[in-house]
């Protein structure tokens, strides 16, 4: 798991987060994430696999300036995707997500400061 918690100007890019399913247990909530965020200015999360987590793939909570870009999630226990309340000015683009338990991004982004674009799910 990567976590950034009251953190500024973070890029997390270009690796991959296995989770190991089969050998944790289940995180429900929005406190946990293979990629979690908590009260984050400014990140950017780009060209990153998550995969296998028993929980959400990429979560980000009470943040603001958030863009994940050409990602794939795959093989988690929640979400693949989980932009949560309070977390304006977020840009999700050329994401893939495959093999969720749920897929909870679409109806997550009922904001008017949101930015989805050329998303896939499978």
């Amino acid at each position: 798991m990567i976590a950034a918690v009251d953190a500024e100007n973070v890029t997390i890019e270009n690796l991959t987060v296995d989770g190991s399913r089969e050998s944790n247990d289940m995180i429900d909530g929005c406190r946990a994430g293979g990629i979690y965020l908590h009260k984050v200015h400014k990140a950017i999360i780009d060209n990153v696999i998550v995969k296998n987590f028993n929980c959400d793939g990429i979560s980000w909570q009470l943040t603001e300036y958030i863009t994940v870009r050409n990602c794939e999630i795959y093989g988690c226990a929640n979400s693949g995707l989980h932009p949560g309340t309070g977390s304006p000015f977020t840009l999700i683009e050329g994401n893939k997500q495959s093999r969720q338990r749920r897929l909870r991004t679409l109806r997550m982004l009922a904001g008017k400061e949101w930015d989805c674009q050329e998303q896939q799910f499978s």
